[in-house]
């Protein structure tokens, strides 16, 4: 009687879950079904598909999607060491979206990635942009048809792809502004 009173506080609450008939949905599927469903870029598709394979789901592949807990995922972050930082951070990112997705729908009731600042790294190589010196050098020694190009590069911060798509309508001379519309 106390388990049916029970039952019955849940189902007024809104509470009532109802029990699965089936075996329990595993990580494995459900990462498959967000990968399939996710409306991404072939090369984005491509990349989580990689890190997938590679690094997700040989652990959490066939794992069920409730017992996926804080510690088993601590214990994988912990085993795939410091040698490859940004692929990691890239690993745990993707697992912490894929199993936030689960917690929206409802198939857990909480998201279990919970290391502070796992997805995010610091740069193995330091970057030092060009003294002015260095770039007055380097603009000089560059046909001349390419330093409005390295300029705009060094001062605005234009990539590669928004350079090359500018067109003379993108630039506004009169009030100072470039118009960024497109990218290679």
């Amino acid at each position: 009687e106390a388990w049916l009173a029970d039952r019955r506080r849940e189902i007024n609450n809104e509470d009532w879950t109802r029990p699965r008939t089936t075996k329990p949905l595993t990580f494995g599927e459900h990462a498959e079904r967000w990968l399939t469903h996710r409306q991404l870029k072939p090369r984005t598709r491509y990349h989580y598909r990689q890190i997938l394979d590679a690094r997700i789901l040989p652990t959490f592949g066939d794992v069920a999607l409730k017992h996926v807990t804080a510690d088993l995922i601590d214990d994988w972050h912990y085993r795939m060491g410091e040698a490859t930082p940004t692929a990691t951070a890239h690993a745990y990112g993707l697992l912490r979206t894929i199993l936030g997705d689960a917690v929206q729908r409802r198939l857990i009731d909480f998201n279990p990635c919970q290391i502070r600042g796992a997805a995010n790294t610091k740069r193995v190589k330091q970057i030092t942009p060009a003294t002015l010196a260095e770039l007055e050098a380097l603009t000089k020694a560059m046909p001349e048809r390419y330093r409005l190009m390295i300029l705009l590069a060094s001062w605005c911060g234009l990539r590669f792809g928004e350079i090359t798509e500018l067109r003379r309508h993108d630039f506004d001379v009169i009030n100072g502004v470039v118009k960024i519309r497109r990218a290679v």
